[in-house]
């Protein structure tokens, strides 16, 4: 068994608000850990988590007609693109 790294990243309350919508298709339990995180401290996800987020995020992005919709799933995927790639920088 592997040990998996957790990255966490601090997403602000409208950040967390885009990542429960149900149209994103997360899975249920990253939805929950999400909820159950407080607002003022980071998510912990592992690195395959954030990366099934993240391909939520750009499906949606790529297939939704509402330009303010996909600014906001765009700025969202920015934040956590960042955050896996400079771990800690967005977190604690």
């Amino acid at each position: 068994m592997t040990d998996q790294v957790m990255i966490p990243i601090r997403l602000g309350r409208r950040a967390r608000e885009v990542l429960l919508e149900e149209r994103l298709f997360i899975y249920r339990s990253l939805c929950q850990i999400i909820r159950d995180t407080p607002l003022r401290q980071p998510i912990e996800l592992s690195k395959s988590d954030w990366d099934h987020i993240l391909g939520c995020i750009a499906g949606e992005a790529n297939h939704t007609d509402d330009k303010q919709w996909e600014r906001t799933l765009d700025r969202v995927f920015l934040r956590i693109e960042e955050g896996c790639r400079f771990p800690g920088r967005w977190g604690s």
